[in-house]
């Protein structure tokens, strides 16, 4: 009887633990990998937005714990420093959009008995970064498309860190090609000793 009882009181804990977690909120950090960054004879460095760069109408239900957006302030910040110098640098997004798109659904008996993904994340992000001075001009770009399926039944908490893994992806994947597209299109004069 005594063990019983027990049960029925550790029972609700366990529930509401087990709630908790699923629940936990999405990581709102995106990071990228250390590496020194890449120091450019500029006074400054400008993150600007192309008209109609950004969706104009999100889709998504949910607050972003990430902005798509936001992803190249990020990665200026990471990779590159102005150690001052004639030269200035200007990132431009050109596309920041994210979609989600329903996906559809077997019918009759089959679905019943599945579980499939229900929608996807697809996220397409487009950069160009331009070095200018007296001696000239240079430009790199970048686009980057990703996307993720979500789960059937997946909670909002779960959704969303399906949407912040994504993000993380996306920002991988700029870091890796507009890195190496600066360091191949920037003239010599652009970079400082290290």
């Amino acid at each position: 009887m005594a063990i019983a009882r027990f049960a029925l009181f550790i029972a609700p804990l366990a529930m509401a633990a087990l709630a908790a977690c699923a629940s936990a909120p999405a990581s709102t950090d995106v990071s990228f990998a250390p590496v020194k960054p890449m120091s450019v004879r500029a006074s400054s460095i400008e993150v600007q937005k192309a008209p109609g760069a950004e969706s104009p109408s999100a889709t998504l239900d949910f607050t972003p714990p990430v902005a798509l957006v936001d992803l190249p302030q990020d990665w200026a910040k990471a990779r590159l420093s102005a150690v001052g110098g004639p030269g200035k640098v200007t990132i431009l997004i050109t596309e920041a959009r994210v979609e989600d798109r329903p996906l559809p659904h077997k019918q009759g008996l089959s679905g019943l008995f599945s579980f499939e993904p229900t929608e996807e994340f697809e996220a397409r992000l487009a950069v160009r970064v331009t070095f200018q001075d007296g001696d000239g001009f240079a430009a790199a770009s970048a686009s980057v498309k990703a996307s993720a399926t979500v789960p059937e039944h997946s909670s909002n908490a779960e959704r969303q860190a399906i949407y912040a893994k994504l993000m993380q992806d996306v920002a991988e994947a700029l870091d890796r090609e507009l890195s190496g597209q600066v360091r191949d299109h920037f003239p010599y004069r652009a970079f400082a000793a290290p």
